[in-house]
């Protein structure tokens, strides 16, 4: 059982249901992860194995759905290569498990700390005013 099904069954054992998608790089589209995604009922993110079916109206919302995937996807890839080459997370050298459980979190912390800031900062203050006078622009 690979590491996708792991995570699938985890998921389940959390939530209770199977997820509805699952975004995964190209090396998990193998025949065995496919069958398991159509028992379940998960729409595996990505191209599929095979011919690209016949009908142009199927095949148009299949690319339809494939570039909205890979939107995703790429948000997603996105945040991992920042948190990698910003905060890190690709020269970690803790040894012990719980010394790189610590370092991970502390460093997802920052990677989310200004959006947490913005909404406190919104909660907080919400009768920041703008006051304009002649020449000068100042926030109270």
């Amino acid at each position: 059982m690979g590491s996708l099904w792991r995570a699938a069954v985890r998921y389940r054992e959390y939530y209770g249901y199977y997820p509805e998608r699952i975004q995964a790089d190209k090396i998990y589209h193998s025949r065995q992860t496919l069958a398991f995604c159509k028992e379940y009922e998960i729409r595996l993110s990505g191209s599929t194995l095979g011919k690209p079916p016949k009908d142009s109206l199927l095949s148009r919302q299949t690319k339809k759905q494939e570039y909205q995937d890979n939107c995703d996807y790429d948000v997603a890839e996105d945040i991992f290569g920042a948190s990698k080459t910003t905060y890190g997370l690709d020269s970690i050298m803790a040894y012990l498990q719980e010394t790189i459980v610590s370092v991970i979190s502390v460093t997802l912390l920052l990677l989310n700390l200004p959006r947490f800031l913005r909404t406190a900062f919104a909660l907080f203050c919400p009768l920041s005013v703008i006051i304009v006078l002649p020449g000068l622009r100042s926030r109270i």
